[in-house]
């Protein structure tokens, strides 16, 4: 029995795009062109192949260190800032500054960020620990692609990453064709239906430092997420972040996660937490699920509650979120680098 080959990616996105060898054998002059298209088709789909897979790097990291040492004080509240910079972190980095001063912020969590402004970042705050984290390189390829960010002034320990998978490289293909077909039907500049049709690769990334809970000097755990809204990938992405945030739970020790989850419906977030043993605080401020901006928290043995709240003392297409969680006990200790 003749065992049937299984079809080349190639050969898929032909059959996808209706550019199959046997639809366009009806008519020589039409064979002929089809055979054209698929040779076409079949050297443009080997060299994206080739970079697809080549600038496949999601969940690689980078600790940049700071280059200034300070003290850093630990006393019983955790505060971060989790934004959504969109794509704007250097020129923004005033704005970053100026927020995570206010709120006193121990951890900066931002997504969207570009490759080139993690280094700039680096710049920008010499006396902080920033953790970059790839999402996808195929993504802002001319600034060395995007992902998520982790700043925080003590030393973090045990950093770990997850890349949640996009969509298939044949999917995509397919996807960037007909939805770059459809633009130009509807003269559709912005090209929404291109970008749509693929979805990169996203990311979390995860730290360790230092709180006092109940006068005890405690590890709390950080998670930063950032997972799509596509229909084509949201689901199964959202249960990856679940998977991997509940693979950092220790029942010793609080966990704090906070990120851009793509989804508006608060039940849809708080139920994935609350089957994982994690609270989401009700948002407070400005428009409480704007964007599917959310934190949440495990509280390990600490009996006391956070809060979050949405600020609008600046905006890209998120507003900020600040999370605050003071913890029983009134000592503090100093940190020497």
């Amino acid at each position: 029995m003749e065992t049937i080959p299984e079809p080349s990616e190639t050969d898929k996105i032909a059959q996808r795009i209706g550019l199959s060898e046997g639809q366009a054998s009806q008519h020589n002059s039409r064979s002929r062109l089809g055979k054209l298209a698929l040779a076409g088709l079949a050297t443009i789909a080997g060299l994206g192949l080739t970079a697809w897979k080549f600038l496949d790097n999601s969940g690689k990291y980078e600790h940049f260190k700071p280059t200034i040492e300070r003290p850093v004080q630990i006393d019983g509240s955790e505060h971060i800032i989790s934004w959504n910079i969109a794509g704007q972190a250097a020129r923004r980095q005033k704005q970053i500054r100026t927020l995570a001063k206010r709120y006193n912020a121990d951890v900066v969590m931002l997504q969207e960020v570009d490759t080139d402004d993690a280094a700039r970042l680096h710049h920008d705050f010499p006396s902080w620990h920033i953790i970059y984290a790839l999402a996808d390189q195929k993504q802002h390829v001319t600034q060395g692609g995007y992902g998520n960010v982790i700043m925080t002034r003590q030393e973090p320990t045990d950093i770990k990453t997850r890349s949640f998978s996009g969509t298939s490289f044949v999917d995509s293909t397919v996807g960037t064709i007909t939805g770059f077909t459809a633009d130009v039907a509807n003269l559709d500049t912005a090209l929404t239906a291109t970008k749509n049709g693929w979805q990169e690769r996203r990311v979390a990334v995860a730290e360790t430092t230092k709180v006092l809970s109940q006068d005890k000097l405690t590890d709390i755990r950080t998670v930063d997420v950032h997972i799509s809204g596509n229909s084509s990938v949201h689901t199964r992405q959202l249960s990856e972040a679940m998977d991997f945030i509940k693979s950092n739970l220790n029942p010793a020790e609080p966990l704090v996660t906070c990120g851009d989850f793509n989804t508006k419906p608060p039940a849809e977030v708080t139920a994935a937490f609350a089957r994982i043993g994690m609270i989401t605080p009700v948002k407070q401020g400005i428009n409480s699920d704007y964007n599917g901006d959310y934190c949440a928290y495990y509280i390990a043995d600490e009996p006391t509650l956070a809060r979050v709240r949405v600020l609008n003392d600046f905006k890209t297409d998120h507003y900020p979120l600040e999370f605050t969680w003071t913890m029983t006990g009134t000592s503090t200790v100093t940190n020497q680098p």
